[in-house]
């Protein structure tokens, strides 16, 4: 049994006791007594974190850095975030929808998107039409199965899509062939498109036309992405809400 002094084995399900003496058993490197195992004597286990870590200071410099990516972003982001605002709004005051697409780690970016505008943030309002194209696991294991995996998304636009309905995709610089289609059936039918994407998706979007609203952030690591975007997506809830009912105190 390699189950350590004071537990039960899970194969045997026998209580190991400790010995009567633990100054008896061999100690590992560190000083440690180590117990018999199946395989001999093996180093005791550590149920809990480390006591001498201390997680201030990592979390500390965690925050700051999200704080100052955040802050430095202000000006480069204030003017496309001001104009994907108005395009969803004037996609919703036209009553049309929003459809958003979104790969990679940003795809749970989606569902909160679709449920802020379903549900609400903060202030009481109706609900605003907005379709998660990622949510439906089971139509795109068929569409992919039958169609490709490249038509995931193309496919839910060309059946569900109409001309004035707007187009919101999210990708975190991941290549993915789906959003490349989707972006080109969403310009076949006459979709208004948000695209909200990093530096390396440069190729993604280079095709959009002029009138489509680009919000491009400048951060590499993955997670400082995800950060980003949420923030992003977060706000551009708070611009629309404020675009279709008006500020509210």
């Amino acid at each position: 049994c390699c189950a350590p002094p004071g537990t039960t084995c899970a194969v045997t399900r026998q209580r190991r006791s400790y010995p009567a003496d633990l100054t008896s058993l061999p100690l590992s490197r560190d000083n440690a007594p180590l117990h018999r195992g199946c395989g001999g004597f093996v180093p005791p286990f550590h149920t809990g974190p480390d006591t001498d870590l201390d997680y201030y200071p990592i979390i500390a410099e965690r925050f700051q850095a999200t704080l100052e990516s955040i802050a430095m972003s202000v000006d480069q982001l204030a003017q496309p975030l001001g104009q994907a605002a108005e395009l969803l709004t004037t996609c919703l005051l036209q009553d049309r929808k929003i459809m958003v697409c979104a790969g990679g780690i940003d795809t749970p970016l989606a569902q909160l998107f679709t449920s802020a505008l379903l549900s609400r943030l903060d202030d009481e309002r109706p609900a605003l039409p907005a379709l998660n194209l990622a949510s439906d696991g089971g139509t795109r294991a068929a569409i992919a199965a039958s169609e490709g995996p490249d038509a995931v998304f193309a496919r839910q636009l060309q059946a569900l899509g109409q001309p004035g309905d707007a187009l919101l995709l999210v990708a975190g610089g991941d290549t993915d062939p789906a959003q490349s289609a989707a972006l080109r059936v969403a310009m076949e039918r006459d979709m208004p498109v948000v695209a909200l994407v990093t530096s390396a998706d440069r190729e993604l979007v280079q095709d959009l036309p002029a009138g489509a609203a680009v919000i491009r952030t400048g951060t590499a690591a993955r997670s400082q992405v995800l950060e980003m975007h949420t923030m992003i997506l977060l706000a551009l809830c708070q611009l629309i809400d404020i675009g279709l009912f008006g500020p509210r105190d």
